[in-house]
């Protein structure tokens, strides 16, 4: 994985870009690997946001925006994992979100490394997971 890791690193912004993004939804939709987006318990539903409102208005734990590639692993590998998934034309599950116990942004059950490489390969909208107690609350904070 090393190398992949280099491999990407060693590419620019614009090259990356080339890379074509598989989301596993609509008629990808057995792709899917999460559970809760499989639909049989019907918890999650997907749609189609506006990656930069999506990141304006989340809480990211543990990830930061200053760049792409930022020399701490577990990002790294997280970015190369999803790049080289895409590059090797497989598929990745949208991530999945919900609202914040604050009540005011949205917080990521799960893909918060996937939306912020959408947001840096400037990818307009994005599929995501919404719980389904959620759909109101982040329709009126992400205006879709």
């Amino acid at each position: 994985m090393l190398e992949k890791l280099e491999y990407y690193q060693n590419k620019s912004l614009e090259q990356l870009k080339f890379i074509d993004p598989k989301w596993a939804y609509g008629d990808n939709r057995n792709k899917i690997l999460d559970i809760a987006l499989k639909g049989r318990n019907k918890e999650y539903r997907i749609f189609i946001v506006n990656t930069s409102k999506l990141i304006e208005n989340s809480l990211f734990a543990d990830v930061e925006f200053d760049s792409l590639f930022n020399g701490k692993e577990k990002n790294d590998m997280r970015i190369t994992r999803i790049l080289s998934r895409w590059d090797n034309n497989k598929f990745v599950d949208p991530p999945t979100i919900c609202i914040s116990s604050t009540q005011n942004s949205i917080s990521f059950r799960d893909g918060q490394h996937r939306a912020k490489l959408s947001y840096f390969l400037g990818l307009e909208k994005i599929p995501v997971g919404i719980h389904n107690e959620d759909i109101v609350l982040i329709k009126k904070i992400l205006k879709f």
